[in-house]
C-alpha cells in the first residue's frame, strides 16, 4: 500500500519555498489590470467626456484627468485634442488648455507633433512646451524651434527653450547662427571732462489708465479656468519638474494654478513679438561655451589729452578678441562647423559720446578694428 504523501504546499517549509511563485503569479495578474473598480468608473466618466461633442464636457474631461492623474486617459485625451485641434474661438481655445492640462497631470511622455501648434496660443503655449521638453531629445526639431520662434515680449517659453537646447547639448548650427544673428555687441564710451561728475538720465516713465475688466474668466458650464506658467509662482502647485537648472539648485517647472482670470493684454498673440534681447542672448552662449559673454560695455573717459583717448582703441580691442574667442569656442564646440559663417566676426557698434564742456579740441579718430587673424 503506497504511503500517502502531503502535499509540498500543505506543509510550512514547503509554502515557503512555493510563496515567491505565488507572490509572481499575483504581480501578474495585477499588471493586467491595474485600475480599482474606482479608478476604473472615473475613466469611463472621463473618457466619455473626452469623446463627446460639446466644448464643456472635453472641458471637464481634461480637467478630471488632471485632478485623477489619468495615465490610461492619454489616448483619449490626444484624440479629443487632435479633433479640436482646427476648431476656432475662445470656447476651443479653452478646451485644448484643459486637456494640455490633462495631459501634464496624467505625467504622460508624448511626442511633439501633436502638441507643436499649441505653442502658437499664450493659453497653452507653456504647458504644451513643457509636455515636450520631457522628451527633450526625440523632441529636438521641436525644440529648437520654439527656442528661435517668434515671442511675445515677456513670454518665457523662448527663454526656456533656450535652457532646454543648451542643457541637454542639443546641438544645431542654425540655433548658433540664429543667437549670433541677432547679437549686436556694443561698445559705448561717455567722454567727460576731468574730475566732473556724470550725468544721469531718467527715461522710464509713469503709465496709467482706467480699469479694464477681465478679458477670460470661467466659462457657464466649463470647469474652474486655470494658467499653466514655466518657471515658478509662489502661489502656484508646482506639478511638473523638468531636470534643467534655471537659478542655483532651481529646476524648470510648469506649474499650476486654479480658478484664474487672465487679462486682455495676456490674450495677445503675436502683437508683442521681439527679437530675443542681449540679456537673454548673453546668457545662452555664455552656457554654450562655458564663460560669461559680454557683448554690451560702458566707459566713462575722462579727457586728459589725445594720447590717453586714443588707448581707448585697445578696450575695444579686448572686447572684439573676446568676441573673436566665442565665436571660436562654438566651433570647438560644434555647434558651428568648420564651414560655416567663414570669415564672420560678430558686429559690434562703437558710439562715443562728446559730453566736454570744452570742445575746442576735436576727439581723435580710434584707429579701425584690427583685422581678424586666421584660423
Amino acid at each position: 500500500m503506497h504511503e500517502l504523501r502531503r502535499s509540498p504546499v500543505t506543509s510550512l517549509a514547503g509554502f515557503v519555498r512555493w510563496l515567491p511563485c505565488f507572490v509572481v503569479f499575483a504581480v501578474a495578474c495585477a499588471a493586467q489590470d491595474p485600475l480599482r473598480d474606482t479608478d476604473r468608473l472615473v475613466l469611463a466618466v472621463v473618457t466619455g467626456k473626452l469623446e463627446s461633442t460639446e466644448a464643456a464636457d472635453v472641458a471637464w474631461g481634461g480637467y478630471l484627468a488632471n485632478r485623477y492623474r489619468l495615465e490610461p486617459a492619454r489616448d483619449a485625451l490626444l484624440g479629443a485634442l487632435e479633433r479640436w485641434r482646427e476648431v476656432e474661438g475662445m470656447e476651443a481655445r479653452v478646451v485644448r488648455l484643459h486637456l494640455v492640462d490633462g495631459l501634464i497631470g496624467a505625467r504622460v511622455n508624448v511626442p511633439a507633433e501633436p502638441l507643436e501648434f499649441l505653442l502658437q496660443d499664450v493659453l497653452t503655449r507653456q504647458g504644451a512646451f513643457a509636455l515636450m521638453a520631457r522628451q527633450p531629445r526625440p523632441n529636438k526639431d521641436a525644440i529648437l524651434r520654439a527656442a528661435m520662434a517668434p515671442a511675445e515680449a515677456f513670454d518665457p517659453m523662448r527663454e526656456h527653450a533656450a535652457r532646454v537646447v543648451t542643457h541637454f547639448g542639443l546641438r544645431s548650427p542654425a540655433y548658433a547662427k540664429f543667437l549670433l544673428g541677432n547679437l549686436q555687441a556694443r561698445f559705448a564710451v561717455e567722454v567727460v571732462d576731468a574730475e566732473s561728475e556724470s550725468q544721469s538720465w531718467n527715461s522710464a516713465e509713469g503709465w496709467g489708465g482706467e480699469f479694464v475688466p477681465p478679458a477670460l474668466k470661467q466659462m457657464r458650464g466649463f470647469p474652474p479656468l486655470v494658467r499653466l506658467d514655466l518657471g515658478s509662482r509662489a502661489s502656484a502647485t508646482e506639478v511638473l519638474t523638468i531636470g534643467v537648472p534655471i537659478h542655483g539648485d532651481d529646476r524648470l517647472q510648469i506649474s499650476r494654478e486654479e480658478d484664474v482670470v487672465y487679462e486682455k493684454w495676456e490674450l495677445q498673440r503675436g502683437k508683442l513679438e521681439v527679437a530675443p534681447d542681449r540679456r537673454s542672448l548673453e546668457g545662452t552662449l555664455s552656457r554654450i561655451v562655458g564663460s560669461k559673454v559680454d557683448s554690451a560695455r560702458y566707459r566713462r573717459h575722462e579727457w586728459v589729452d589725445a594720447a590717453g583717448y586714443l588707448r581707448i582703441a585697445e578696450e575695444r580691442d579686448t572686447m572684439v578678441a573676446e568676441l573673436d574667442a566665442v565665436l571660436a569656442e562654438l566651433r570647438t564646440r560644434r555647434w558651428l562647423a568648420p564651414e560655416d559663417l567663414p570669415g564672420y566676426r560678430i558686429p559690434i557698434e562703437v558710439v562715443i559720446e562728446d559730453r566736454r564742456g570744452d570742445r575746442s579740441t576735436p576727439l581723435p579718430v580710434l584707429p579701425a578694428i584690427a583685422k581678424q587673424a586666421p584660423k
